[in-house]
């Protein structure tokens, strides 16, 4: 984890972005002793955080549809229109802090 004051942005920002892209991780900025940003150079962050949206909606999809089966079986299954089903995700993606 790097750590530096927020003070230090303006003076060296391209430095603590090859900094955090060197370390592969972030820079974690503090302002009077305290948490205050995140500093990640834009590639990481999109290669890190962008690409876990499709792989947890594809997660979502696979348990809703083993849900569906089981409920299939016992004929309880509710049928949803396409409208439906994508606000379901929509509603799941943003109780984790996604958009889509």
């Amino acid at each position: 984890m790097l750590i530096r004051p927020s003070s230090q942005v303006q003076r060296n920002m391209d430095k603590l972005v090859l900094e955090s892209k060197n370390a592969k991780a972030p820079i974690y900025l503090t302002k009077n002793g305290s948490g205050y940003a995140i500093l990640m150079e834009l590639r990481a962050f999109e290669e890190q955080y962008l690409n876990e949206l499709p792989d947890f909606i594809y997660q979502n999809i696979q348990d809703q549809l083993k849900e569906y089966m089981e409920l299939r079986k016992t004929g309880k299954a509710k049928y949803y229109s396409k409208e439906e089903a994508m606000e379901g995700v929509r509603n799941i993606a943003k109780k984790y802090g996604h958009k889509i």
